[in-house]
C-alpha cells in the first residue's frame, strides 16, 4: 500500500523494489517505531503478506532492511494508519 494511506484490509502485502546487491530484507510491522510485534521476519523475496493487523484506526509502523555486503543497512521507515472499522 501507499505509504501514509489507512489500510483497507487487516491482510496486506507489502511489496517493494528490488535494492541491487541485497541478498535478503528484514520486514517489521509493529505499533511503534523499530518494533516488528505484529510481523518480523527475514525475506529473501520483494513481497509480504501480513495478515492479523489490527481495525481500530491505530498508526501501524513499517521498516524495512535491506542486507548487501554482510551488513544490514538503514531502514527505510513508513507510516500506515490501520483500517478503522472491523466490519468487511
Amino acid at each position: 500500500p501507499t505509504p501514509g494511506t489507512t489500510l483497507s484490509a487487516t491482510s496486506v502485502t507489502f511489496s517493494w523494489s528490488a535494492a541491487v546487491g541485497a541478498d535478503q530484507y528484514w520486514l517489521d510491522v509493529g505499533n511503534s517505531v523499530g518494533s516488528g510485534g505484529l510481523w518480523a521476519g527475514a525475506l529473501t523475496g520483494t513481497s509480504q503478506v501480513v495478515s492479523g493487523l489490527p481495525c481500530d484506526g491505530r498508526t501501524l509502523y513499517v521498516q524495512l532492511y535491506t542486507h548487501r555486503n554482510g551488513a544490514w543497512l538503514s531502514p527505510l521507515r513508513y507510516i500506515y494508519t490501520a483500517k478503522t472499522t472491523c466490519a468487511p
